[in-house]
């Protein structure tokens, strides 16, 4: 038949993101390096239906690229960043609760000389909604609320004065 038909197209139903690793196959002599994200199962089983014998799993690697992991340290310091400021406003959060409980107060003062890193979290939570958020958050868990938090610089006395009130 000279006309061009379909009738020399061939359609075999497996994935075909792996069907390049067979090919691989057949051109290495048996040797495939794999990415992460194709199973090696997958591609054993993919070798079977097409009828290879003989296969050497051994000779099928995976290969983790260098993009991979910088992926994943960018995403793990970046989770780690959020632990680390989510353990400050908490840090902060035990402090109010403990000057409530000690001394009755619901307006805490963080000094700079006293708490510096409670001083720190404090004054950052004023220019940041994100970070009073997540405060307010935390002190909800307790049955506190926040009403402000303010800076003030008075006699060479820096501190922090966290306004708190009752849900």
């Amino acid at each position: 038949n000279n006309d061009n038909t379909n009738d020399n197209k061939l359609f075999i139903e497996r994935n075909g993101d792996r069907f390049q690793y067979v090919l691989d196959f057949m051109r290495d002599g048996g040797y495939v390096s794999l990415p992460t994200n194709i199973p090696k199962d997958a591609l054993l089983q993919d070798l079977a239906y097409f009828g290879f014998q003989d296969i050497d799993p051994a000779k099928i690697t995976v290969t983790v690229s260098a993009s991979l992991f910088s992926d994943c340290h960018d995403h793990f310091e970046l989770y780690l960043e959020k632990i680390k400021v989510t353990r400050k406003l908490l840090d902060l959060v035990v402090y109010c609760l403990s000057e409530y409980k000690t001394h009755g107060k619901l307006r805490v003062i963080v000094k700079y000389d006293y708490k510096k890193d409670l001083y720190c979290t404090a004054c950052n939570m004023i220019n940041s909604q994100q970070l009073r958020q997540e405060f307010g958050s935390h002190l909800e868990e307790i049955g506190l609320k926040i009403k402000s938090v303010e800076y003030n610089s008075s006699n060479e006395n820096n501190m922090a004065i966290i306004l708190l009130d009752f849900l």
